[in-house]
């Protein structure tokens, strides 16, 4: 991968680990609905057949396996940190889970112009036009006045602390105050992937 200092190396590697940790989950957990209901279907036959104790006791332990792995598939998707052990309830956070992705869902947009664009690529367009308006100075202002009016705070020395790289302690405070489950940033990983794994990068 090279130097781990880079940030396209660092960059290509969270890219390979996702995909690896995206095929993962798929074979651990994408077919979690299918196989819980196959171990209802089991235990019931189990039951009916009048099987041994301890063959119906091994296969109800697999399905508690399944239910805990569903549970926390949804608990991780509905955001949600709150609720003690005992508070669990699968269909609640999968009710959370759908509700945040409702919410957060954008269907349509309004440009400057009053047209509605609902196209995904015409959406970006005008999100982009938006903020690139937003953030560019009118041609006819003059902030010369307006920063003559102001009085300086920041000296040589202070600008320098403020202007120099951040500390490995500065970005580790800043990571361990971030909740571990919020959304994810762009790389698709949420804090806890980088709280758990602080140590193995510093070791």
């Amino acid at each position: 991968m090279g130097n781990v200092h880079d940030l396209g190396s660092i960059r290509e590697g969270l890219r390979q680990t996702m995909d690896k940790l995206q095929s993962w989950g798929k074979r651990k957990f994408g077919n979690v609905t299918r196989e819980l209901n196959r171990m209802r279907e089991h235990i019931k036959i189990l039951l009916a057949s009048g099987a041994d104790s301890s063959v119906i006791r091994e296969a109800t332990y697999a399905m508690n396996e399944l239910l805990y792995k569903e549970e926390m598939l949804w608990l991780q998707r509905s955001r949600i940190d709150w609720l003690r052990e005992g508070d669990r309830n699968t269909m609640y956070f999968h009710q959370k889970a759908k509700w945040h992705a409702r919410r957060n869902k954008i269907t349509k947009l309004k440009d400057v112009g009053g047209a509605i664009k609902m196209v995904p690529s015409d959406m970006e367009r005008t999100i982009m036009s938006f903020f690139k308006h937003l953030y560019t100075r009118g041609p006819t202002i003059n902030g010369v006045p307006i920063i003559a009016l102001t009085q300086e705070l920041i000296d040589e020395d202070m600008n320098t602390k403020l202007c120099k790289d951040f500390s490995v302690k500065e970005i580790s405070d800043a990571l361990f105050q971030i909740g571990p489950l919020k959304a994810p940033g762009p790389d698709g990983f949420p804090a806890r992937f980088y709280q758990r794994n602080w140590d193995i990068y510093h070791a």
